[in-house]
């Protein structure tokens, strides 16, 4: 049995967006993103997605909220981002800030995006 990577990233001319890349984050999945924040430098972070849970965020189950936990290399150690789709739809945005933890602390730094300007994702896939 082998595996092969699989890569899933925005495609203009189908109209897949960065964000609909992050609404398909799994477990596992090596993530790079570029995110531009309003009061904040840009970043480049890269890492691996420590979970992608989805809970539903309206009563009758159409709307859903995805929370992406990602491991990063760098400056922080890990990055919490919230993904609100409707199941129905191809709609999908980030929904508020972006939590940012830093290595050795306990403490978050919220930051309100601007613009999730890339993500990609590479998912090792059966072949």
């Amino acid at each position: 049995m082998s595996t092969e990577k699989q890569r899933i990233g925005p495609h203009a001319e189908a109209g897949f967006r960065p964000v609909d890349v992050l609404q398909q984050a799994e477990k596992g999945d090596t993530i790079e993103l570029e995110l531009d924040f309003y009061e904040a430098p840009f970043e480049f972070l890269s890492g691996t997605v420590r979970s992608a849970n989805v809970d539903d965020a309206d009563d009758d189950g159409r709307m859903q909220l995805k929370n992406v936990h990602i491991d990063t290399t760098g400056e922080f150690e890990s990055v919490v981002i919230n993904v609100k789709f409707d199941t129905k739809s191809s709609y999908a945005s980030v929904v508020g800030d972006i939590r940012f933890t830093r290595y050795d602390s306990d403490e978050y730094e919220f930051r309100e995006l601007d613009d999730l300007a890339m993500c990609e994702l590479v998912r090792e896939a059966e072949a």
